[in-house]
């Protein structure tokens, strides 16, 4: 197995509330690591997706029971 080192991180904010949030990451791979924050009341709460789908080797997409609004950081 051989193993890689990802620096590269792409900070998405989602201002408008929406149960899919699609993520143009450009890090060249079908499966990022996605960390989720989301508004609670104000209050920023990290939650895990329905689902994260790794559109193709540049997009995600991110699917919530709910609409939410926050932010996710792809890696």
């Amino acid at each position: 197995m051989a193993l890689s080192t990802r620096l590269d991180t792409v900070h998405h904010i989602q201002s408008v509330a929406s149960t899919t949030w699609v993520i143009v990451h450009n890090l060249n791979t079908v499966a990022p690591v996605v960390d989720c924050w989301v508004d609670n009341g104000g209050d920023q709460e990290k939650i895990i997706p329905v689902t994260v789908a790794g559109t193709d080797a540049n997009t995600c997409t991110i699917t919530f029971s709910a609409a939410r609004t926050g932010e996710a950081a792809v890696a």
